[in-house]
């Protein structure tokens, strides 16, 4: 049986059914006061922020600890990154004023209990989101959903939370209809081995979820609650989306051999990982991380990460107390610590920082009002006030990380990349604010510091088109393949309708990456790429070919993408990549790419030496 992979492994286990973990069933509970119910809900709050906080917690510590796993590599994605963003979503809809504004107006207005409140508060938003026209405030439902489960879970005594009632779970593949965030939480609360679901997005909360937990997940297996029993012997293959239901020996014994083969990948990996990467005829690649949250440089190191390619801002907007907080991280001092222990931690390579990059379908930081337009409902849409759009029109908060970002600057090695620019004049105006913020230091601090570099993301047609002007205002430039892929397309990727379009296989994308690298050559400013395509392992000879010399990844992709490209020569990756632009459809070229990516990957145990051979 065929599905979608969301999160890789190979595993051989027992099947269990299951339905949803909770459930939203009202058992009628005895009513005191108004005061004693809004009380049930300030402790039930606090419960469930407090899970929310210690799941982020959790996720930053197995990040911390797992090691470069080869046969992640491709489906993992960002979700490394994401869990945060998940995480601060349901932070934000539990501490969102106006739902709490509604839930004690049922409780003291019209007297219900506080569970009654809790439903009928929820039921009124969801049909407010499900009416909206516009699919990314539609898909709040699903935070929704998860968040009115938390409340209801932790209101309940009947610890619905606890592990113990799904202990039967532990080590078995789980097969559901369609999961919730809610429910790869328990999962992973109770260790099971795998998770197989009908339904469900790459691109869900869930998945994101299952990604970050590492739980090996395959969705969209269509058919499998009706053709599979409890207790089955199952061979879930997450890598390649296929689930094998009562498997032969010889079957079984392949699936124990393959697990054994990526043991050994593993170890091989590590051990290449922090030596620099050439390809075959010598053209020296940089490697770079992704990072969305408190860099861990050990880590970063030792995955073979030459410095920071990429650090996501977002996170530092959401107090480590969501309850208590009332507007983003509070001084620019607290900021500047923060970015000097990382520029420091990281040096002597580069600590890439972006400016917050919010809007469109990344969520506005709180108390602003763009944020309280968003709780109303109101979208911007894909194309509205995102971005650098944004901090000049927000700009006591563009200086704020400016200020920190200038004063942070003690090891020299800081760079400071901005987002979504269309506009050589976006890059004018927030040079001419740090200029000033610098001037504005006292003289004394200023001459222990060093004036950081600018660059720009190239993630729009605008700046794909622009890119001669744009590189005149700047120091660097780093492709976002996403971005570039979603605008380029026409194709909202959270958009289930239209998801099966979104491809940076698409030819029209690789075309445009390749322009954008081919004029490198004539401009004084080095690009990276660093968007999921350059985590892909079954992109890397492609990007090579295509002149790309500095690739920005997820740090778990590291150690396998510097192997490839020591078994690639450029000359031969040119030829192919040449070849690939010839196709017309996204999805043979992805296909060609898989089929060559295998080959390697089965050469990489048995021939050191080898290299990828000219097609």
């Amino acid at each position: 049986m065929q599905g979608q992979p969301i999160s890789n492994g190979l595993v051989i286990g027992r099947l269990a059914k299951t339905g949803r973990t909770s459930s939203n069933k009202h058992v009628p509970l005895i009513i005191h006061t108004p005061d004693s119910e809004w009380q049930k809900y300030h402790d039930a709050q606090r419960k469930a922020l407090q899970l929310v906080d210690e799941l982020r917690r959790e996720a930053i510590e197995i990040q911390k600890s797992k090691k470069s796993l080869p046969t992640q590599a491709r489906a993992n994605e960002t979700s490394d990154q994401e869990l945060p963003e998940v995480m601060s979503s349901y932070t934000l809809l539990l501490t969102d004023e106006i739902l709490s504004e509604r839930i004690k107006d049922l409780v003291f207005g019209q007297s219900l209990d506080i569970t009654s409140a809790v439903l009928q508060a929820f039921k009124d938003v969801r049909s407010v989101v499900e009416s909206m026209g516009d699919q990314h405030i539609r898909e709040k439902v699903l935070d929704l959903d998860a968040c009115e489960e938390l409340l209801l879970s932790s209101l309940s005594d009947s610890e619905s939370l606890q592990t113990h009632q799904w202990s039967h779970l532990k080590g078995r593949i789980v097969v559901i209809q369609h999961p919730c965030p809610n429910d790869i939480i328990r999962f992973h609360q109770v260790g099971v081995a795998g998770l197989v679901s009908e339904t469900g997005s790459h691109l869900s909360h869930a998945a994101i979820l299952a990604r970050s937990f590492n739980i090996p997940t395959v969705f969209g297996a269509e058919g499998i609650l009706r053709m599979s029993s409890n207790g089955q012997q199952v061979i879930l293959d997450a890598h390649e989306g296929k689930i094998t239901i009562n498997p032969s020996r010889t079957e079984q014994r392949k699936a124990e051999a393959r697990r054994a083969v990526e043991l050994m990948m593993q170890q091989k990996l590590k051990s290449s990982a922090q030596s620099v990467a050439r390809t075959v005829d010598g053209q020296r690649i940089v490697v770079f991380a992704n990072a969305n949250g408190p860099v861990d440089a050990r880590a970063l190191k030792s995955s073979g990460a030459e410095g920071i390619g990429l650090l996501r801002t977002e996170f530092l907007h959401l107090n480590e107390h969501p309850a208590e907080q009332t507007s983003f991280i509070g001084t620019d001092e607290q900021l500047k610590v923060f970015f000097q222990l990382t520029a420091e931690s990281i040096s002597p390579g580069w600590a890439t920082l972006r400016l917050l990059d919010c809007g469109g379908d990344k969520p506005y930081p709180p108390n602003n009002a763009m944020s309280m337009r968003e709780k109303q409902n109101t979208s911007e849409g894909v194309f509205g006030l995102r971005g650098i759009r944004f901090l000049l029109a927000e700009q006591k908060l563009l200086e704020l990380q400016l200020r920190a970002l200038l004063r942070a600057n003690t090891s020299g090695n800081i760079r400071i990349l901005l987002p979504y620019i269309t506009d050589v004049s976006e890059i004018r105006r927030v040079k001419a604010i740090a200029h000033s913020l610098w001037l504005d230091i006292p003289e004394d601090e200023r001459g222990a510091l060093h004036y950081p570099r600018f660059g720009a993301m190239v993630e729009t047609p605008a700046a794909a088109q622009m890119l001669d002007h744009i590189a005149a205002e700047c120091d660097f430039m780093s492709i976002g393949s996403n971005d570039l892929t979603q605008h380029y397309l026409c194709v909202e990727r959270d958009n289930p309708n239209t998801q099966n379009l979104y491809s940076s296989f698409h030819p029209a994308v690789l075309r445009c990456i390749r322009s954008i690298l081919e004029q490198q050559k004539h401009l004084d400013v080095s690009i990276s790429l660093c968007g999921e395509l350059a985590s892909d392992p079954i992109a890397t000879e492609l990007l090579i070919g295509l002149g790309c010399v500095q690739f920005s990844c997820r740090a778990s992709a590291i150690p396998l993408i510097k192997e490839i490209i020591r078994k690639t020569d450029v000359d031969e990756a040119r030829r192919f990549a040449e070849g690939l632009l010839r196709l017309g459809d996204a999805e043979e070229i992805q296909q060609r790419l898989q089929l060559r990516y295998e080959e390697l990957h089965a050469r990489l145990l048995t021939a050191p030496g080898s290299r990828i051979r000219a097609s």
